[in-house]
C-alpha cells in the first residue's frame, strides 16, 4: 500500500473520529435519536410562529425568561463548573431556574385568566423550591474535592469511553449544564407560557385536573424521597456491612409498608418526577387546542404546538432514565451491593406497572452490561 493511500485512510478515520466527537459534544441527553436533536434545538422558533396578541404576549415573557435564566446560570452554574471542573452546581441552578420561571409567569405573563396563571406559577414555584432548598442544604459548603454527585462522574466516564479521552470534557460540561438553562427557557417553559398567555378568560377543567395530577405526583415523589432517606438512616444505624447486604425495595421488609413504592419501581421518585411534568404539560393541552382552533394561527404554529407538548416529557424521560437518573445511580449500586442485581431481575427500573414495548431494564448488571430486552420485559 502506498504512503498516499495510507495517509488518505488516516485522514478519513480522523474525519469520522472528529464527527463522532462532535456528535457526542452536541448530544442533548443520552438516548435521544439524532433526528430529535434539530427538533429540540430549534423548538424556540415556535415562539415566533404564533401570531396576534397571543403571540406578542408569548414572545415577551419567553424572551424575558430566557434572558434571566442565562443571567442566573452564568454565576451559579457555568462559572463555578468552569473554575472547579464540577457539574454538581447545576443541581442548585436548575431548580432555582424553575423558581425564577414561576415568578416570571406570575408577574409577567399577560393572559386572560389570573386563576390559570396562579395555578401554573404556584405549581412551578413549589416544584422548584423543594429541590432548590434541598440542594442548598445538601451541597453546603459548595466546594468539594471531587464531584458531589456520582452521576456527573458517570457522565465524564461515559464521555471518555465514547470519545477515547478526556479532551473536550470541559466544553461538554458547559454544554450539558447550559442545556438545563435552555430547558428552563424553551422545552419546559413553552407549554407553561402557552397556557399562561392564553387570552381565554375561563379555566378549563383539564387545567384544574392537571394541577391536581401534579399535586398527587409531587406528594408521591416526596414520599419516595423521604422513605428512601428513612431507610438509609435505619440501615446506617446497623453498620456499613449490614448496609451493603440489603437493598431498598428488594425482599421484605424493605419493599413493604413505607417502602412499598421501592418494591414496585427501582426509581419511584424519578417516575413521579416525570408524571409531575406530564401533569404540567396536561395543563397546557386546552390552550394547545385553543391555538389549533384559532383561524389566525398559521400551520407552523399549530404543528409546533404538538412538538411543544411532546418535547418536555420526552426530554425528561431520557434524562431521568439514562442521562442523570437511573443509569448513573445503578452503575454504582451494582458494584456496592451484591444483591442489587437480584433486585434488577424482579423490579422495573422506572414504571411501577407493566408497559408494553419498553425495555424495563431487568438485566442484572445494567447499565454496565449489554442490555437487550428480556423476554419477561416484552411480556410485562
Amino acid at each position: 500500500m502506498s504512503s498516499s493511500s495510507t495517509n488518505s485512510n488516516s485522514n478519513i478515520q480522523s474525519v469520522f473520529f472528529n464527527l463522532k466527537k462532535l456528535h457526542r459534544l452536541i448530544e442533548p441527553g443520552a438516548k435521544l435519536h439524532p433526528l430529535e436533536y434539530p427538533i429540540l434545538y430549534s423548538l424556540g422558533i415556535w415562539f415566533v410562529t404564533v401570531q396576534g396578541p397571543w403571540g406578542d404576549a408569548l414572545r415577551q415573557v419567553a424572551l424575558l425568561n430566557a434572558t434571566r435564566q442565562v443571567m442566573l446560570f452564568i454565576p451559579v452554574v457555568q462559572l463555578p463548573a468552569l473554575l472547579t471542573g464540577h457539574m454538581s452546581y447545576v443541581d442548585i441552578g436548575w431548580p432555582a431556574g424553575l423558581v425564577l420561571l414561576s415568578l416570571n409567569v406570575a408577574y409577567h405573563a399577560d393572559g386572560g385568566s389570573d386563576t390559570r396563571i396562579r395555578l401554573l406559577s404556584g405549581v412551578l414555584f413549589l416544584h422548584g423550591l423543594r429541590m432548590f432548598l434541598g440542594a442548598l442544604h445538601m451541597l453546603y459548603p459548595y466546594r468539594w474535592p471531587k464531584e458531589f454527585f456520582s452521576r456527573y462522574q458517570y457522565a465524564k466516564d461515559r464521555w471518555i469511553s465514547q470519545t477515547g479521552g478526556a479532551a473536550g470534557w470541559t466544553l461538554k460540561q458547559q454544554h450539558d449544564t447550559l442545556l438545563q438553562a435552555y430547558a428552563n427557557s424553551v422545552p419546559l417553559a413553552a407549554p407553561v407560557f402557552l397556557a399562561a398567555t392564553n387570552p381565554r378568560t375561563t379555566v378549563h377543567p383539564l387545567e384544574v385536573l392537571g394541577a391536581m395530577g401534579w399535586l398527587v405526583s409531587w406528594c408521591m415523589e416526596n414520599w419516595a424521597d423521604v422513605s428512601k432517606k428513612m431507610w438509609e438512616l435505619e440501615a446506617n444505624k446497623k453498620g456499613n456491612e449490614h448496609y451493603k447486604d440489603i437493598v431498598l425495595g428488594f425482599q421484605p421488609p424493605h419493599n413493604q409498608g413505607k417502602y412499598v413504592l421501592w418494591g414496585l419501581s427501582r426509581h419511584p421518585n424519578y417516575f413521579f418526577e416525570w408524571t409531575c411534568w406530564l401533569s404540567i404539560v396536561g395543563m397546557a393541552i386546552p390552550s394547545a387546542m385553543d391555538l389549533m382552533m384559532s383561524p389566525e394561527q398559521p400551520a407552523t404554529a399549530k404543528l409546533g404546538v404538538v412538538l411543544v407538548l411532546i418535547s418536555a416529557p420526552r426530554l425528561f424521560y431520557d434524562c431521568l432514565l439514562y442521562w442523570t437518573g437511573a443509569a448513573p445511580a445503578e452503575s454504582r449500586s451494582i458494584q456496592r451491593r451484591p444483591n442489587y442485581k437480584e433486585y434488577q431481575k424482579t423490579t422495573n427500573v422506572f414504571f411501577p406497572f407493566s408497559m408494553p414495548v419498553l425495555n424495563h431494564h431487568r438485566t442484572p448488571g445494567w447499565p454496565l452490561v449489554d442490555d437487550r430486552p428480556l423476554l419477561d420485559d416484552r411480556k410485562s
